[in-house]
């Protein structure tokens, strides 16, 4: 499965990782199978 995660120029790193953290949840945990790819 793939996300888009839409950042607006001048966000902070704490508002990004709540979305992060719970994806990495969702592959970890519940096996589903979501990559988190770093851009930059």
């Amino acid at each position: 499965m793939k996300v888009l995660l839409l950042l607006a120029k001048g966000f902070e790193t704490m508002e990004a990782s709540v979305f992060v953290d719970v994806f990495g949840r969702a592959d970890n945990d519940y096996h589903y199978d979501i990559k988190i790819v770093k851009d930059r």
